[in-house]
């Protein structure tokens, strides 16, 4: 897999047999992040994405599950919340609420330069 592959799947895509994809919101060579109709609750939410040939690697798989475990256990009205986690043969995924508005790292970046206090 590579940043090609995740960063091009076609919108209108059925992920998981359950989620329908609307835009690839960021890919690199080991996964994407995807913003999703989830069918089930006509909801739209983040799906993350992992490649399981990463995941096959002592480190990737241990970010993985690291990831996924904080990602259920926090609880705040500030951190978004994850639903559910699949796996299969080619991929890992989970998803969880979309926050519109950009990555976490774009707003610090942003405010830093505005002098705006987060």
């Amino acid at each position: 897999m590579n940043k090609i592959f995740f960063a091009n799947l076609i919108p209108g895509a059925l992920l998981y047999s359950r989620f329908v994809l609307k835009r690839c919101l960021h890919a690199n060579e080991i996964g994407g992040v995807y913003l999703c109709t989830d069918k089930h609750t006509n909801e739209n939410v983040a799906l993350k994405i992992f490649s399981s040939q990463w995941l096959h690697t002592s480190d990737g798989r241990r970010r993985f599950e690291r990831e996924v475990g904080f990602s259920f256990l926090c609880r705040h009205e500030h951190i978004i919340k994850s639903h559910e986690c699949f796996i299969d043969d080619d991929f890992a995924a989970f998803s969880m609420e979309y926050a519109a508005g950009g990555s976490l790292q774009r707003l610090i970046q942003q405010s830093s330069t505005e002098g705006v206090r987060t």
